[in-house]
């Protein structure tokens, strides 16, 4: 059992400042565009900021907060399922998951200043369709 002093709080406050130190990142907003997130760094603080779960697969944005980018990600899917990173402006990057054994794809990045001005999409080769909702805060 935790017993807690009176004047003591059971709780510490939240962190505050980047979610992960010592990242090194190549790019920043739109300077990210139609990069490699993996190549340039930016995989090394990234977070889903939304999933949604299809069939047995998951499609995902992923975010960076210290390159200020985002791609979409679809994992345990089939040969040929597609997902898309689309931006609130409209702009998009596209990916088809290719015929190997990991069963997933990613997207080239798209510049954007917070996680809610992209969303990931798909279209499976069973024929579903859908979007995530746009990228949350947590």
């Amino acid at each position: 059992m935790v017993r807690w002093a009176a004047d003591s709080s059971p709780a510490e406050p939240p962190p505050t400042g980047p979610p992960v130190t010592g990242v090194e990142v190549n790019c920043n907003g739109s300077a990210c565009d139609g990069e490699d997130p993996m190549e340039l760094g930016c995989g090394g603080d990234a977070w889903t900021s939304a999933l949604s779960r299809v069939g047995g697969s998951y499609v995902e944005v992923r975010y960076s907060s210290l390159c200020r980018a985002g791609w979409a990600r679809i994992k345990w899917a089939r040969p040929g399922d597609r997902v898309a990173l689309v931006a609130t402006d409209g702009r998009r990057h596209r990916e088809v998951v290719p015929d190997d054994r990991n069963r997933s794809a990613f997207t080239l990045m798209l510049g954007a200043p917070a996680p809610e001005d992209v969303k990931a999409c798909w279209r499976l080769r069973s024929g579903a369709t859908g979007c995530t909702d746009p990228g949350g805060t947590t």
